[in-house]
């Protein structure tokens, strides 16, 4: 397996000069006609359909394993009750709790994150180098003008990353992050997300939408999955594997879910076979549970709905065989959710959780 160990940390601010008004009176009218024309979505470039995915059985031994979990900020204008007397709800001991769950399994080849602010990327600088032998590089690219400095999202990768930029997301505070990363599989295309929560879901009449989305029936959360997968269809080739990982504030069924179903992709959580989140089945759930920080101590606390996902886009070159729940290969990797139990013994002054989010595993194979 291909590693690095370098730590990398990116810029990603963009600058521009003074808007004159005439260039401002332009782009409002065009902005005003795209509104007024309330198109509809333009279709999506997608690669042919892949082979159909499959799970368990014999597993090739070269694979790639990714973990994602949204880290919770703990920013208190987001947060409220992560007051900043509180340093983010212990940031350093959540993220201490995070680098034992990570060492735990193993060191996965990729980690993604997502709610990374100022003060918990600074957390980041400072652990990563210690955890796994240093073998991760850390992937942050800021652009605070569109995210303010809370929704940042970060990737460890101790794979070569050969390329990686920002995906502009309707409306603020959201971005996506785009790495392309060369594996034993081949080359992936995987792209980090935390699309609109419901304070920010706005309707995309108020959120400018890009004119590809549907402007009259389409949020904020719509439109950036759209985004997020057109991005795909243009910018990765159709002999990548494509995952993509993150919070989208969406149940399975709604909207922002489906598309990505519609486009070829996969869950990974019940394509391995395992069970919906409902009400017996808690553990299968990733968010809707713990509000910090108080309950971030709580072992007894677990989610009740399921937001955060890997999903994954084979090839007829690589048809994606995942690992099961069951952890056939003993990778300590199996497929479905990760981090998502208390920790056993606790961290920093008694934490068991390191997010209000439960998070997700996938161990993927060429079948």
């Amino acid at each position: 397996m291909k590693t690095r160990s370098d730590i990398a940390d990116s810029g990603g601010q963009r600058r521009g000069g003074p808007i004159g008004s005439a260039r401002l009176a332009h782009i409002f009218a065009a902005g005003l006609v795209l509104l007024l024309a309330a198109c509809d979505p333009l279709p999506i470039p997608t690669p042919p359909a892949p082979p159909p995915a499959v799970a368990g059985g014999t597993l090739p031994p070269e694979d790639l394993t990714v973990v994602n979990l949204n880290a919770l900020h703990g920013f208190w204008l987001g947060a409220p009750a992560c007051t900043p007397e509180t340093d983010n709800c212990d940031a350093p001991g959540r993220i201490g709790v995070l680098m034992r769950h990570i060492e735990s399994a193993r060191c996965p080849d990729v980690v993604t994150l997502q709610e990374i602010d100022l003060r918990v990327a600074e957390v980041l600088r400072a652990k990563v180098p210690s955890v796994c032998a240093g073998e991760y590089g850390l992937h942050i690219l800021r652009n605070d003008a569109l995210t303010l400095g809370i929704e940042q999202t970060a990737v460890l990768s101790r794979l070569p990353v050969v390329d990686e930029h920002l995906i502009d997301l309707p409306s603020f505070p959201y971005v996506a992050h785009h790495v392309t990363l060369d594996t034993d599989l081949g080359r992936v295309d995987l792209v980090t997300t935390h699309l609109h929560a419901g304070a920010t879901n706005f309707p995309c009449l108020l959120a400018g939408c890009p004119p590809h989305c549907d402007l009259d029936d389409d949020d904020a959360r719509v439109c950036s999955a759209r985004v997020v997968l057109r991005h795909l269809g243009t910018h990765a080739p159709p002999d990548s594997i494509h995952v993509v990982t993150g919070d989208f504030n969406a149940e399975p069924g709604e909207a922002a879910y489906s598309l990505f179903l519609d486009h070829y992709f996969d869950d990974t959580h019940l394509l391995a076979g395992n069970p919906e989140c409902d009400e017996t089945h808690r553990t299968s759930c990733t968010s809707g549970g713990r509000e910090p920080p108080d309950d971030l101590y709580d072992p007894a606390m677990l989610d009740g709905e399921r937001i955060d996902y890997i999903m994954v886009r084979g090839h007829p070159g690589c048809p994606v065989h995942v690992d099961t729940g069951a952890d056939l290969d003993g990778d300590a990797v199996p497929t479905g959710n990760w981090a998502n139990l208390p920790l056993d013994p606790p961290g920093s002054g008694g934490l068991v959780f390191a997010s209000d989010h439960s998070g997700n595993a996938m161990d993927l194979h060429c079948g």
